[in-house]
């Protein structure tokens, strides 16, 4: 039996407009959403970007990429969970989540990654929110494939999984590897499918269900719950509208896995990988990262734009390397302006990097 409900993210229906998918695709240039192609099909997955998650620059394009895959023609070809906000957390309005009346249905959380499935020819494929072809989504495709013929997957429908891995595992170590049923949702947005039934039709694993008579007694239990055993729930209102809830000892526990620290950060800037921490960071991290960003490359630039001017104002000024030099030594930053002057740019760069190379510093230190 279907529930209603209603999807909380722009009314797509089954295809979206041209206004919405420019309104879509403008974020994609400001580095608020990531796209990503399908290598051989007319498909491209929408997921909001780091950038989008630490500056909070939630609306409803954003909220709305969570995993979302569109064809050429601009139809829906799966439709995913919206953005999840945590529990406690402000969402876009500015509400705080926590101050609810009503007793939503409560689903256990998984510790692994989202699948999202789509047609792929005459089979179903799995996808992640952010790729069609990592490790993850070739191990989802072929267990999904393996096991369900598509005929048994109603097409107006996506199902949505959590794919258990030892590859994707953070704290708990399951028993089992494979994918368990989160949600089958309408591709136009309205309505969605009754997850465990169509689990049991199915034959497969699916999130269960926990009874407890309001948020307050969950959120007990997740202060005393084990972490190594349980992740959290997620809290479903009549509406489709969720939220997040994690177990204390599980996100402690979350913290001393993912140990990155202060010059991990600095390294990752330096390679421009900072992308990659940002995508698996626990979601308590993101300020503390974000702070020793902005205040190392606020640091950088001050030093390459000081270095930059007192080599540019020596050529300038001097023509013998004799006067350039004794000029350039009159400052603090004559190393880096004197490779700059020399045409050595990138030696500056790396001279730089290694003068702000911060203090060892965890997250569990200061938290």
């Amino acid at each position: 039996m279907e529930s209603a409900m209603t999807i909380h993210n722009i009314k797509l229906g089954s295809r979206i407009s041209a206004k919405d998918l420019a309104e879509v695709e403008s974020r994609v240039k400001q580095k608020m959403i990531k796209a990503v192609r399908h290598p051989t099909l007319p498909f491209t997955i929408y997921n909001y970007s780091t950038k989008t998650q630490y500056e909070r620059l939630w609306d409803q394009y954003t909220i709305a990429c969570r995993g979302l895959i569109i064809d050429d023609d601009r139809n829906i070809i799966a439709r995913p969970f919206s953005k999840i906000f945590n529990y406690g957390e402000p969402d876009e309005s500015g509400e705080e989540i926590e101050n609810t009346t009503e007793r939503p249905e409560f689903y256990h959380k998984l510790d692994g990654v989202l699948g999202i499935t789509y047609p792929n020819d005459d089979e179903i494929a799995v996808a992640t929110r952010g790729s069609f072809t990592n490790p993850q989504s070739q191990f989802a495709t072929q267990w999904l494939q393996d096991r369900i013929p598509p005929s048994k997957l109603k097409p107006e429908y996506t199902y949505l999984f959590e794919i258990i891995h030892p590859d994707s595992r953070i704290v708990i170590n399951y028993d089992f590897e494979g994918l368990v049923l989160l949600a089958v949702l309408s591709k136009d947005g309205t309505h969605e499918l009754n997850h465990i039934k169509e689990g049991l039709r199915l034959g497969m694993g699916f999130a269960r269900d926990m009874l407890f008579t309001d948020i307050l007694q969950a959120v007990s239990f997740l202060q005393e719950a084990d972490g190594r055993e349980i992740e959290g729930f997620v809290a479903k209102f009549s509406n489709g509208y969720r939220i997040k809830m994690k177990a204390e000892d599980y996100v402690r526990m979350h913290r001393m896995i993912f140990h990155t620290s202060s010059k991990d950060i600095w390294l990752a800037l330096q390679e421009n990988r900072l992308e990659s921490i940002y995508e698996v960071l626990p979601d308590e991290m993101y300020d503390w990262v974000r702070d020793i960003e902005v205040d190392l490359v606020s640091q950088y630039n001050k030093l390459m734009e000081t270095a930059n001017y007192i080599a540019k104002t020596a050529l300038r000024r001097y023509s013998s390397k004799e006067d350039i030099a004794r000029y350039i030594r009159l400052f603090p930053e004559k190393a880096i302006a004197f490779q700059i002057a020399n045409g050595k740019k990138s030696k500056a760069e790396t001279l730089v990097w290694k003068m702000i190379k911060p203090k060892y510093e965890k997250f569990s230190d200061k938290n």
